[in-house]
C-alpha cells in the first residue's frame, strides 16, 4: 500500500471517539465480555460468515472465544485476534461489529453538537455502573469548519482536503462520515449537480486509511435507496447484513507482515497530529514514528500519556544544544541540555483535540 506524502497526517486513536461516545479498547474489551450469548442477528451473521470459509458454526465457538479472550486478559482486541485461528477471528470481528454498529449510530448524533451529555458504563464482579460525562471536544466541527471556505466554494474545500493524509487506528467512520455529509449539504452545486462525479472528486482528494479497516463505506444519508445502503450508520436496526459486511470490513495486521504497509508518508509531512492516540509500542513500529531523518511538528494530546513516551517524543522531535555549566560554589560541571528548538507539543487539557486542531494550518 503505496500512499504519496501531505503537508499534514492526523492520527486517530480511540481517545478522539470518548468525546462522542464511543468506547476506549478497554471498554470495548470489557462490553464484549458482558454479552455471554449471541444474539439471533449475531447467530446467523456468523453461519454465514463461517459458511463462506466452507465451516460450521454453533454458539460453542462463541463461547470458546468468549473464553479465550477473557483468560488471555489481553486489552487490544486487535493483538489478541492477530494471534487466533480463523474460525475465533470472524466470531472476534463479528463481536466487534456487533457492539459499534449500534454505539456509532449514536456517537454520529453527538459529532452534530457543540456540547455532549454521553453515559458511559462500567463493569465489576458487582455489576454494571452507568454514569453520564459531559464533554465540549467536538474536534471533528471544528475541523469540518477549518475546512469550510467562506466563500462557499467546493473545490476549495476539496484543495484543503487534498492537503491531509488521515490516517484512524479505530473501527467507526464518525469523521470520514462527517466530512462527506458535509461536502454533500454544505455546497448547492454539489447537492443538485452531478453526485457521480463530484463523489468521484471528493474520493480522489480525500486520503483516508484505515489501519485495521472499518465498518463500512461512507456515503451521504440521502443518497440511494434503503435497500442499497446496508451496513449504514443511519439504519433503524442493526440486521444480519449490516454484521456480516461490517465483519468482514475489519481486518487485522501482524507485525510481522508490517513490510507489505507502507507508512513512510507520515514522517515526510510537515505536521502530524496525533488525536487520542496512546502511540502503544506495535503501533509505533507500524507507523516509524520514532525513526527516520525527518522531524516534523508533532502536535499531541498527551491526556494520559505515560511519562516515557512523552521523553521519547521530546527526544525524537526537539532540538536541543549541549551545554557545560559550573555550579556554585562547589563548582562541579553539569552537563545540561537545552532546547533550541521545539518541533513537540502538548495538549493535556478539558478538550485537548480542539486545542491541538486549533494549529492546523490551510
Amino acid at each position: 500500500m503505496k500512499i504519496e506524502p501531505r503537508d499534514i497526517t492526523i492520527i486517530i486513536g480511540a481517545g478522539a471517539g470518548v468525546p462522542f461516545g464511543m468506547p476506549t479498547g478497554a471498554e470495548l474489551r470489557d462490553m464484549m465480555l458482558k454479552v455471554k450469548r449471541p444474539s439471533a442477528e449475531m447467530n446467523s451473521a456468523l453461519n454465514r460468515c463461517l459458511n463462506k470459509r466452507r465451516r460450521h458454526y454453533d454458539e460453542s465457538h462463541y463461547e470458546e472465544f468468549l473464553e479465550m479472550f477473557k483468560e488471555a486478559n489481553t486489552i487490544s482486541i486487535d493483538s489478541f485476534l492477530s494471534n487466533q485461528a480463523e474460525y475465533i477471528n470472524i466470531v472476534g470481528k463479528v463481536s466487534i461489529a456487533n457492539i459499534l454498529l449500534d454505539m456509532e449510530k449514536k456517537s454520529y448524533e453527538n459529532t452534530k453538537y457543540s456540547y455532549c451529555a454521553v453515559e458511559r458504563g462500567y463493569y465489576s464482579p458487582t455489576g454494571s455502573h452507568r454514569e453520564t460525562r459531559f464533554y465540549q471536544d467536538n474536534w471533528i466541527q471544528l475541523l469540518v469548519n477549518l475546512l469550510n471556505p467562506k466563500d462557499g466554494d467546493e473545490y476549495k474545500f476539496l484543495e484543503r482536503i487534498s492537503k491531509i493524509n488521515f490516517v484512524s487506528f479505530n473501527y467507526d467512520r464518525l469523521l470520514e462520515q462527517n466530512l462527506v455529509e458535509h461536502f454533500y449539504h454544505n455546497y448547492d452545486n454539489v447537492r443538485n449537480g452531478d453526485w457521480e462525479n463530484k463523489c468521484k472528486e471528493f474520493q480522489e482528494a480525500l486520503s483516508f486509511t484505515y489501519v485495521y479497516g472499518s465498518l463500512g463505506k461512507c456515503i451521504p444519508k440521502n443518497i440511494g435507496s434503503h435497500s442499497k445502503r446496508n451496513n449504514y450508520l443511519f439504519n433503524d436496526k442493526i440486521n444480519t447484513s449490516d454484521l456480516v459486511s461490517s465483519a468482514e470490513g475489519i481486518s487485522l495486521i501482524r507485525l510481522n507482515e508490517e513490510k507489505e504497509l507502507d507508512f513512510s508518508f507520515i514522517n515526510k509531512s510537515q505536521s502530524i497530529f496525533t488525536l487520542g492516540f496512546s502511540f502503544d509500542e506495535d503501533n509505533l513500529r507500524l507507523l516509524k514514528l520514532l525513526e527516520g531523518e525527518e522531524k516534523p511538528a508533532l502536535y499531541v494530546t498527551s491526556l494520559g500519556l505515560e511519562e516515557g513516551i512523552i521523553s521519547k517524543l521530546d527526544d525524537r522531535y526537539n532540538t536541543y544544544l549541549e551545554k557545560r555549566e559550573a555550579l556554585t560554589p562547589s563548582n562541579r560541571v553539569i552537563n545540561k541540555k537545552i532546547i533550541i528548538d521545539c518541533n513537540v507539543s502538548y495538549f493535556s487539557s478539558n478538550n485537548p483535540s480542539t486545542d491541538a486542531l486549533r494549529y492546523l494550518k490551510l
